[in-house]
């Protein structure tokens, strides 16, 4: 009887110690990566989303290859959610804005899970938009703009694109101003220049650095940017700040996450790489320089702190404006 307890003892501390063998592999992380990162853009190739993505993964070092997987389709939807159900092994990444992610989330493009527990590994770059007119417009100034369409409401048409970060900014400056206006939804930048350049709409938004040459030839009047501090790209233009106007969350950013339950000790991998990347000088340069974009670098600490701060006024203006 001695024996066969003994024999039982030993077979079941055996078989105890074998199922703890795969936990302790799987938390020995020192050789990740062991093989190709994937960077999924939710977006089609040449955009400002892919652009910037493919421009920092040059300065990324992780010891293997990163690639870019272009993923277009359904307002970002596609890409998005390809990596939120991926495995969290730090092997898929996405590349996406933590404004473009809060707001499908809350439009219910995807579950609020994808901007509340994915987890962000660096934001790299700040691309503004800027509300434009065109060159022949009567519109001089954005208080010229404001004041006509508050005595006729509904009339002026706004250009961009989609319907999700820059439809959200629309309802900024409506919301902002006090104004009726109607936004008219492209699916390219490309579409959404030419129907201001055509006459077709009364205004456009859209980034600085799509637009940029476009308002240095004099095509497109600048009114004013969306954003907290003034660009460095277009230094005279007025923020709304400037102009008397209390806005917050109003930032075009770039990102880079990991889905959630990904391990602490890949994260930390991640973002020390990837902050090192977006540190880096020729980086800065290739953003400043070759894009207009204003390089920054936030961890993923950061950056859950905006997400935090402004998920709530960008829920405020969907609910009284329509998520559409």
């Amino acid at each position: 009887m001695k024996f066969r307890r003994l024999a039982i003892c030993i077979m079941v501390s055996t078989i105890m110690a074998m199922s703890a063998l795969p936990s302790i592999a799987n938390d020995n992380y020192d050789s990740y990566p062991e093989r190709t990162v994937r960077v999924i853009v939710p977006f089609g190739p040449g955009g400002s989303g892919d652009l910037t993505t493919r421009a920092l993964l040059q300065f990324v070092d992780l010891g293997k290859p990163t690639v870019v997987i272009n993923m277009p389709g359904a307002g970002s939807t596609i890409g998005t959610m390809e990596v939120f159900h991926s495995k969290p092994d730090g092997y898929t990444l996405l590349a996406n804005s933590p404004a473009g992610m809060i707001v499908g989330g809350l439009k219910g493009l995807y579950p609020e899970a994808v901007f509340r527990d994915m987890i962000p590994i660096v934001i790299m770059g700040m691309d503004n938009p800027v509300f434009c007119v065109a060159r022949n417009s009567p519109f001089k100034t954005a208080q010229e703009f404001f004041s006509y369409a508050k005595e006729n409401p509904g009339k002026l048409k706004l250009a961009s694109v989609g319907m999700s970060t820059m439809y959200t900014s629309g309802l900024v400056v409506k919301d902002a101003a006090g104004i009726d206006i109607k936004y008219v939804a492209f699916d390219s930048s490309t579409k959404s220049r030419a129907a201001l350049l055509g006459g077709h709409v009364d205004s456009l938004l859209a980034t600085i650095s799509e637009n940029k040459s476009l308002i240095e030839a004099g095509d497109l009047r600048p009114l004013f940017v969306l954003s907290e501090e003034k660009s460095p790209f277009l230094p005279d233009v007025p923020t709304l700040i400037d102009l008397g106007y209390n806005v917050t969350g109003c930032l075009g950013t770039r990102g880079i996450w990991a889905p959630a339950s990904t391990p602490r000790p890949i994260i930390d991998k991640l973002e020390a790489a990837f902050m090192k990347a977006a540190q880096n000088k020729g980086f800065q340069d290739v953003f400043r320089q070759g894009m207009s974009i204003d390089p920054v670098a936030w961890n993923s600490a950061a950056t859950k702190a905006w997400i935090e701060k402004n998920s709530p006024y960008y829920g405020m203006l969907l609910e009284k404006y329509g998520k559409k």
